[in-house]
């Protein structure tokens, strides 16, 4: 996470104080829960993993900053547990082609998901779904 940059405009100490539970009613205006995930696993994940609280606050901002505001976000959990993997995924919905997307995606990585800190990388991913 950029220190200091929320988009979202919500100061980390408001945040805080919002609890767990209204930090993830907050979260609910911006992003759905794709259809084969439980919405109850995908806040557990979250639970296990506070250091995505923050991330999550912030990462709508700029992705709408660069995909607009037409795009749909999604919180997806995905376990391999041969490989005793699990991650969450945003995914963007949206309808633009797919050249389209993954330029934008290209662009969401450089302008600012390559500078997040790799802790949080490594169990928080953004991929793209064109319609």
């Amino acid at each position: 996470m950029i220190k200091g940059h929320n988009p979202l405009n919500i100061p980390i100490k408001d945040m805080e104080t919002f609890g767990k539970e209204g930090a993830f009613a907050v979260l609910s205006q911006f992003y759905a829960f794709s259809d084969g995930d439980s919405e109850a696993e995908v806040i557990q994940f979250i639970k296990d993993h506070s250091v995505l609280l923050n991330i999550l606050f912030e990462a709508p901002g700029h992705i709408f900053s660069i995909f607009g505001r037409d795009v749909l976000l999604y919180l997806e959990l995905h376990r391999d547990p041969t490989e005793d993997f699990e991650c969450l995924f945003i995914t963007i919905r949206t309808s633009l082609s797919s050249e389209e997307s993954l330029n934008l995606l290209d662009r969401l990585d450089e302008e600012w998901w390559l500078d997040v800190d790799d802790d949080i990388s490594n169990i928080l991913e953004i991929m793209v779904r064109p319609a």
